[in-house]
């Protein structure tokens, strides 16, 4: 089990060693334990042979991330509307869970991503002029190679992120 210690997570509450108030629910623990063993899972073998486990797991992500699961298909229902049956909401779903889930798998193997930035001297130019750089991305891929690429530049960044509704996985 995750080791608590003191910790404040963003809901406020505070973990003595154990659960003292009830915002870390059983399903945290259960999600969390899943979470550990698909990083494990992930990190074996090649990236080519990582995607492709990625891949066949992504058909059961919605048993497990129920919660996003369900945003999932609201979401694609507004899109949609009657214009979609619910098994086509479904197979988009799915599919947009593998993606989400490669999209860890780039972070947890940052190395092996590759992050090239179209019009790169402009940063450079704008930061040896003292001018800072707002770089922004959308919540689709992978942000962890992203920063780890902005920083082997040499360059001070800031992230800003908003932390995970578990906050074991955190």
């Amino acid at each position: 089990l995750p080791e608590f210690g003191t910790r404040t997570f963003s809901s406020g509450c505070l973990l003595l060693g154990t659960m003292m108030q009830s915002r870390i629910h059983i399903r945290h623990y259960g999600e969390w334990l899943a979470l550990r063993a698909a990083m494990r899972y992930v990190k074996k073998g090649d990236l080519a042979s990582t995607h492709a486990r990625v891949r066949r797991l992504s058909s059961i992500a919605h048993t497990v991330f129920r919660n996003e699961w369900s945003w999932a298909l609201k979401n694609l229902h507004l899109v949609f509307g009657p214009a979609l049956s619910g098994r086509g909401r479904s197979c988009l779903a799915t599919i947009a869970f593998e993606q989400h889930l490669l999209s860890y798998v780039e972070g947890l193997r940052s190395d092996h991503v590759d992050v090239k930035l179209a019009d790169g001297e402009n940063v450079a130019e704008a930061y040896e002029q003292g001018r800072g750089v707002l770089m922004c991305g959308v919540h689709l891929g992978s942000w962890e190679s992203c920063v780890k690429w902005s920083a082997g530049t040499g360059y001070p960044i800031v992230c800003v992120y908003r932390r995970a509704q578990n906050p074991l996985s955190d």
